[in-house]
């Protein structure tokens, strides 16, 4: 059992079937089947891993087991599995090496642990080195091309940030300006991190949102707590040019009450504060990049139910 998610097999690989077939009298080989498809984990199909075996190892049996959601069901799968291609009467045991299935198989059958040799590289360094050294081939580029074509269709996910800040006893929202954007400003805002610190927390985009917040503006809000401090306004579709013939763009879009004295950071290359009062003034939508500009306006809603403002100047 393995998931051999390599274009060559290593020695490791090698000295692993081999030293199956030598104690056995049939081989068969399992692929892990991931539920998603060429992803960075999982980039081979079945079929091209059990082309890869073949290639070396022609005499052996190669079917797939369909990844599932806890251990249990899957040792399940795989034993079924196996008993459905043995004979009636013959004696199983699985091999795997280490940080294989093995650590959490509670199957029927018996396992042994085989020893990697000396040298061994792992599947995980062996795609990193391909990643690192693309070949200049025809073949190469055909390959990267199917691999583009085959994954699923993505959402890139996003936060965008309103700050509020008191300055002399006046709301002001914190704008930031990229020398890409010329004269117009956008919500402070970037992409989720995909390796967040704690999966258990109740408040992960909050979370993002004001992580985005202190690296683009030095700004927090180490005061109360987050639900007292941020407001969601919704999600939005953003037409961002760098994805525009790519994925969709999603961003969750917060309000922040904020502390500190914003200063530029990360890739904001200026800030702006703007008196409250002096957003919601309709004309201003014009100052605002244009994917931002429905976010704006919903700012601006915000700002006159919380502030009790009209469009009028005070």
């Amino acid at each position: 059992m393995g998931r051999f998610q390599v274009a060559t097999l290593s020695e490791g690989h090698r000295r692993l079937i081999e030293y199956v077939s030598s104690e056995c009298h049939r081989t068969l080989i399992i692929l892990g089947e991931s539920a998603n498809r060429v992803t960075k984990h999982d980039p081979l199909t079945v079929e091209m891993r059990s082309q890869t075996i073949h290639k070396e190892f022609p005499e052996s049996l190669i079917l797939s087991l369909p990844d599932c959601k806890t251990d249990e069901e899957w040792c399940k799968n795989l034993d079924s599995l196996i008993s459905a291609n043995i004979p009636p009467q013959a004696s199983v045991k699985l091999y795997g090496s280490r940080y294989s299935f093995l650590d959490c198989y509670k199957g029927k059958f018996s396992t042994e642990l085989v020893q990697e040799s000396m040298g061994s590289i792992s599947g995980t360094s062996h795609r990193m080195t391909i990643a690192c050294k693309p070949k200049n081939s025809e073949d190469f580029r055909k390959g990267v091309i199917w691999a583009t074509q085959n994954q699923y269709d993505k959402v890139q996910m996003m936060v965008d940030v309103a700050p509020i800040i008191q300055i002399e006893e006046t709301p002001h929202i914190v704008l930031i300006n990229k020398k890409s954007d010329g004269n117009l400003l956008r919500f402070i805002g970037g992409h989720i991190e995909p390796h967040p610190r704690d999966y258990q927390t109740p408040h992960a985009l909050e979370i993002q949102a004001i992580r985005e917040m202190t690296e683009e503006s030095n700004l927090n809000c180490w005061s109360g707590w987050i639900s007292e401090r941020i407001t969601y306004l919704g999600s939005f579709f953003i037409d961002d040019w760098r994805y525009q013939h790519e994925d969709s763009v999603i961003s969750a879009f917060f309000v922040i009450d904020a502390e500190g004295v914003p200063r530029a950071g990360d890739d904001a290359d200026s800030i702006q504060t703007v008196p409250a009062i002096q957003f919601i003034d309709p004309y201003f939508i014009d100052k605002i990049v244009p994917e931002h500009q429905t976010m704006a306006i919903k700012l601006q809603q915000y700002l006159k139910d919380k502030f009790c403002y009209t469009n009028e100047k005070e």
